[in-house]
C-alpha cells in the first residue's frame, strides 16, 4: 500500500511538472510522459495485488446468493485456486516477453531504460497476484478448520 501511495504522489508531481513546463515555460520535458505511463502501469498492477489481498476486487456474487455455508467456502477456495493458476500462468508467459525484450535490447524512447525491466515488473506483479490468491485460500482453510464458514 505504501508503494502505491509513493507511486501516486510521484506520478502527480511528474504530471504537474509536465503541465508547468509545457504551458508556463513553453517547453516540454521529453521524459515525463513516458515516466508517468510507467508509473501508471506499475500502480495499476500493484493496486490489483492489494485489492486481491484485501478481498476488495470485483467479483461475481451469484455464488454468494445461491450457496451458503461450507459449500460456499469450498467454491470460493476453488475459484481462488483457479485464479491463482491463471495469474501464475500469465506470469510465466510474461517471462518470455521479458527475455525477448532483453535479448533484442529493446529500450524506451525517452528514458532509454530496458523495456524488459517494465515487462518484468508486470510479470512479477502477476506472480504476486497468484501468491495473494494462495494466501486467501490458506486463510479460508484455516477458518474452515476452526468451524467458521464465512
Amino acid at each position: 500500500m505504501t508503494i502505491c501511495c509513493v507511486l501516486l504522489v510521484a506520478l502527480t508531481i511528474v504530471a504537474f511538472l509536465q503541465v508547468f513546463f509545457r504551458y508556463v515555460l513553453n517547453t516540454s520535458l521529453s521524459w515525463s510522459e513516458e515516466l508517468v505511463r510507467d508509473f501508471v502501469i506499475t500502480l495499476i498492477y500493484l493496486s490489483a495485488v492489494y485489492s486481491i489481498r484485501t478481498r476488495s476486487a470485483i467479483r461475481v456474487e451469484i455464488i454468494d446468493f445461491a450457496v451458503k455455508g461450507k459449500l460456499k467456502a469450498a467454491l470460493d477456495m476453488l475459484l481462488d485456486l483457479a485464479s491463482a493458476g491463471v495469474m501464475f500462468y500469465v506470469s510465466y508467459l510474461a517471462t518470455f516477453l521479458v527475455r525477448n525484450a532483453l535479448k533484442v535490447d529493446q529500450r524506451s524512447a525517452a528514458l532509454d531504460i530496458p523495456m524488459g525491466f517494465m515487462y518484468g515488473v508486470e510479470s512479477f506483479c502477476f506472480f504476486l497476484m497468484g501468491i495473494a490468491f494462495i494466501i486467501l485460500v490458506a486463510q479460508d482453510v484455516k477458518k474452515l478448520m476452526k468451524g467458521d464458514s464465512k
